[in-house]
């Protein structure tokens, strides 16, 4: 789900993360600023605003999101609200149990129907943050945000004519007008 791979730090503040609150539970929220930076006997800790308004400094450890820990590494608690995906469809549920030996967690999940229903899933499976894909890209692989990032331009063409030109206008120059089929606005720019 997230990588190992550590971040710049100055990318880590403004991401989403789901970080762990007094409760034992983790709860989604935003990085803020470092508050302290990682040394030899204590760990990095971050201010994180919740989606509650809730602010408070979090270390390093206690927080799952990209650049931090995953999933896998924690112990989710009894009654931890979580997102999977169930016939394509991104779900939240709450954690019933998580057997870290098997690497599952049982949850209970409700549909808008009020329907219920206990699955077992993969860790792997398992979110802490609501996905941002819209709900019918789902259950596709292709990652879209990955594809804005090309650049895709125009090509540059060779000998292309410029339509436009500015044209400094010194005293005792004459500046006469180009053909018209190949410039069609002088802009004079006064120099003085």
């Amino acid at each position: 789900m997230f990588g190992n791979r550590r971040l710049a730090k100055r990318s880590i503040v403004g991401t989403k993360i789901a970080a762990l609150r007094q409760d034992g539970r983790f709860y989604p929220g935003v990085i803020r600023s470092q508050y302290a930076e990682e040394g030899p006997f204590t760990g990095a800790v971050y201010t994180v605003v919740f989606e509650d308004g809730f602010e408070k400094n979090v270390q390093a450890r206690d927080i799952i999101g990209q650049g931090f820990q995953t999933i896998s590494a924690v112990a989710l608690k009894n009654g931890q609200k979580v997102y999977v995906t169930l016939n394509g469809r991104e779900v939240s549920g709450t954690v019933i149990d998580h057997d870290r030996t098997m690497d599952e967690a049982l949850i209970n999940v409700r549909f808008h129907t009020g329907e219920e229903m206990e699955i077992s899933k993969k860790l792997d499976d398992v979110r802490l943050l609501q996905s941002r894909k819209s709900a019918r890209l789902v259950d596709q692989d292709t990652d879209y945000s990955k594809l804005a990032d090309l650049q895709l331009s125009e090509p540059k063409r060779e000998g292309s004519i410029s339509r436009e030109i500015d044209v400094p206008v010194t005293p005792g120059i004459v500046v006469s007008k180009a053909d018209n089929k190949i410039v069609t606005n002088i802009h004079i720019v006064n120099t003085n």
